[in-house]
């Protein structure tokens, strides 16, 4: 998602035209999630610690996913030549729905 979807999504979601009151949502909207989207993200310092599916952001801009299962083993040469790992579940949207 790019800074204008996010701009666009908060001026439809506040069904506002425009104003100073506006600039400080949409601020506050792009700021909240951009902290989402970043706070999914781990450095290959800090191993995973359950196990599930992982996608792995490469030094030379590639994604990989892999699956990391608890117990097997996870070594840091694992993770040689990524910047840095999220779980997969943790970039997906959240479905309350399914929860109710």
């Amino acid at each position: 998602m790019k800074r204008k979807d996010i701009e666009k999504a908060a001026i439809d979601y506040s069904g506002r035209d425009g104003g100073v009151t506006l600039k400080t949502e949409i601020y506050a909207f792009t700021a909240g999630a951009e902290w989402r989207i970043n706070s999914a993200w781990h450095s290959r310092d800090e191993l995973p610690k359950r196990s599930g599916f992982l996608a792995v952001l490469m030094d030379n801009g590639n994604m990989e996913t892999m699956y990391y299962s608890v117990g097997i083993g996870f070594h840091e040469m694992t993770l040689k030549g990524y910047t840095s790992w999220a779980y997969v579940s943790d970039l997906l949207p959240e479905r309350k729905e399914e929860a109710e």
